[in-house]
């Protein structure tokens, strides 16, 4: 026999307390949690889940709950977490067999520490993720493999383009001193956490940053797809409203028929052109990889490079 999350009972404890202080009832967002808990493994993700009950807010709650607290849990049990509390460094050596070591490698290749400024230049990142990964590893490497200074990693990776559309758990601690620690899922407040982040059914209401992201894939060169289930309301997302620049797509397939891999082409062609399909010479070019995203970087590593401009 198993029981509950002590964390999250206490969550829910909390949200039902009287403003006095007076305990409420938990027991009604207690039976929204076996909701999810019965019939969540007939649904695609949590998200599609939620979003199958829209108007639920009991449900919204206790599901973005579940969320926040899995990603804590699975950040402290992860690779990169930290040998300390807060955000300490991780062990380097543990990201071998990952997509970080291939991009690093990638991004770093001819740029000599007096021009480390200029790493991050040409590229820009848009992840539907609620985790804080790629700020997290991307400051530790630069700090070590440049000998930076650790607030100057985490500058450059400050000026990095990160766009988080659908919000994440909290920034990090080096980001904000009231932030979350990676993986800290003892100390964080998980409805302060809950509260940042938005499901696809909610939506994104932040206008400026879409436009902003919609401007990114417009003036693009090259985009890479990685761990992309292409989801319609985030392609929406991602819609430039209008031809874009974009001259060459790679995206990872791993799984997909060959029929599903055609269907995720025209939804990029409809993505960048405003159509599925193209004649032969026309709408950009679109290469896949049926490998993982650990070496979706090695395969495309001379290709996937955008040209500088000046």
């Amino acid at each position: 026999m198993t029981s509950g999350d002590p964390r999250l009972m206490e969550a829910l404890r909390r949200h039902v307390a009287q403003p006095d202080g007076r305990p409420g009832n938990p027991n009604a967002l207690l039976h929204k949690c076996w909701q999810i808990r019965d019939n969540l493994d007939a649904a695609i993700s949590i998200d599609n889940f939620l979003d199958a009950h829209a108007g639920d807010a009991d449900l919204e709650f206790v599901g973005k709950l579940g969320i926040v607290k899995a990603i804590l849990d699975s950040e402290k049990a992860s690779k990169l977490r930290p040998k300390e509390r807060g955000d300490g460094r991780f062990s380097m050596g543990e990201l071998k067999d990952t997509w970080y070591r291939s991009f690093f490698r990638m991004v770093s290749e001819g740029v000599r520490r007096s021009d480390v400024n200029n790493i991050f230049q040409n590229v820009s990142f848009i992840t539907f993720n609620y985790d804080r990964t790629i700020e997290r590893v991307l400051a530790q490497q630069l700090h070590e493999y440049y000998a930076l200074s650790e607030q100057e990693a985490q500058e450059l990776v400050g000026n990095l383009e990160i766009h988080h559309p659908y919000g994440t758990i909290g920034p990090l601690l080096w980001q904000d001193r009231h932030g979350v620690g990676y993986g800290d899922n003892e100390r964080a407040n998980l409805i302060a956490c809950a509260q940042r982040i938005k499901t696809f059914t909610q939506g994104v209401d932040d206008q400026a940053d879409i436009e902003r992201i919609r401007s990114l894939v417009r003036d693009a060169d090259v985009l890479g797809f990685i761990g992309f289930a292409f989801h319609p309301m985030n392609m929406q997302i991602l819609n430039p409203g209008g031809d874009a620049n974009v001259q060459r797509v790679f995206a990872s397939v791993m799984g997909l028929s060959r029929s599903d891999q055609a269907e995720t082409e025209g939804d990029i062609n409809e993505l960048l052109q405003g159509e599925r399909f193209f004649l032969p010479g026309n709408g950009p070019t679109i290469e896949t990889f049926e490998g993982t995203c650990a070496n979706f970087f090695e395969h495309f590593r001379r290709s996937l490079p955008a040209p500088n401009r000046d």
